[in-house]
Order: structure tokens, then C-alpha cells, then sequence
């Protein structure tokens, strides 16, 4: 597929790329979903990362789907994310992920596989 034209050097002006669905189609792309896990159709993300990577795991699981890549996605997150870290900096507990955020976005995605998710407690 030829690169896109952004400028058009005769009138001076940016022009914007028109996408070939032909070629779209005729050449879907191939996807290398990497995900903490995975066995045979399902597919498994354990999230200790900030509150924005439950959106990048969200939007693999999303990916995924779409292309039949797994037919069971699995979030695991913290319930309490502040036990987990009692020694580290008191910043970073607050901004981390956890289930119930992880549970409150994915009541409104839409998914077309089934979801779990799994809350994760801190031994005492």
C-alpha cells in the first residue's frame, strides 16, 4: 500500500490520507498480542501497574476479541492496593490499579467474550 499524501505541494495545503478498505481487507493485519499470560483460549493480564494500564489491558482484551484471538479474558488486580506496598511511597498506592477500578470500567465496555475478574488479597 502506497504511504498516504499529507501534503499537497500545488495548492499548499495538508490533505488528508484516505484508507484503501480493499486493501484493508484483502490484507487484514497480524497481530502480536502479548499478554501475561496465556493457554490455549484464554487469556491472562495481572495488573500491579498504575490506573491507565487497566485501559491498555482492557483495549488487548478488546483487540483481541475482535479477532478471535481468545474466547475468555482474565483480569487480576489488587482489592487493596496500599497492603500490597506497606514500605513504598505513599503516592503510589493511590494512583495503582485495583479491582474495584478495574470492576467499575468494565461493567461499561463492550466485550464480546466473557470476563473475569479477579480480585487479589495481600496475605496477612
Amino acid at each position: 500500500m502506497p504511504s498516504p499524501k499529507l501534503y499537497d505541494k500545488e495548492s499548499g495545503s495538508l490533505v488528508a490520507p484516505r484508507l484503501d478498505l480493499d486493501y484493508c481487507f484483502q490484507n487484514p493485519p497480524t497481530l502480536n498480542l502479548y499478554g501475561d499470560f496465556r493457554k490455549g483460549v484464554v487469556f491472562v493480564e495481572v495488573e500491579f501497574g498504575n490506573r491507565a494500564s487497566v485501559f491498555r489491558d482492557y483495549f488487548k482484551f478488546l483487540c483481541g476479541a475482535s479477532f478471535q484471538l481468545f474466547e475468555l479474558g482474565v483480569l487480576i488486580a489488587a482489592v487493596d492496593p496500599p497492603r500490597f506496598f506497606p514500605e513504598g511511597d505513599r503516592s503510589i498506592p493511590g494512583s495503582m490499579a485495583s479491582f474495584d477500578y478495574a470492576h467499575q470500567h468494565l461493567r461499561v465496555l463492550p466485550f464480546t467474550v466473557p470476563m473475569l475478574l479477579i480480585g487479589l488479597l495481600p496475605e496477612n
